[in-house]
């Protein structure tokens, strides 16, 4: 088998592309964010954008927990997507 228990189930959503507006507001907002609603997910930088992603090893995964990172990614990312654009978008 070529999985090894440090391979990782990476789940992630583009959410708003830099530079933004008030970037430290902006990111002031995503660590409060990282630290009460992201649940099993979190907010980070890739390639110039805000991303929510979420990330787990494959290591006795379960259908649930992808299924449940998926929804998780997609959801938060649908609901903040709309909003920080409109405030810290260019």
């Amino acid at each position: 088998s070529w999985e090894t228990d440090d391979d990782t189930f990476d789940v992630w959503s583009y959410v708003l592309k830099l530079p933004a507006k008030n970037e430290p507001e902006l990111m002031r907002r995503l660590l409060e964010m990282n630290w009460l609603s992201t649940m099993e997910s979190h907010f980070a930088i890739v390639d110039n954008q805000i991303v929510i992603l979420a990330t787990r090893t494959v290591a006795e995964l379960s259908p649930g927990e992808i299924s449940r990172a998926i929804t998780i990614v997609a959801t938060l990312a649908d609901d903040n997507d709309d909003v920080l654009a409109a405030e810290f978008g260019q």
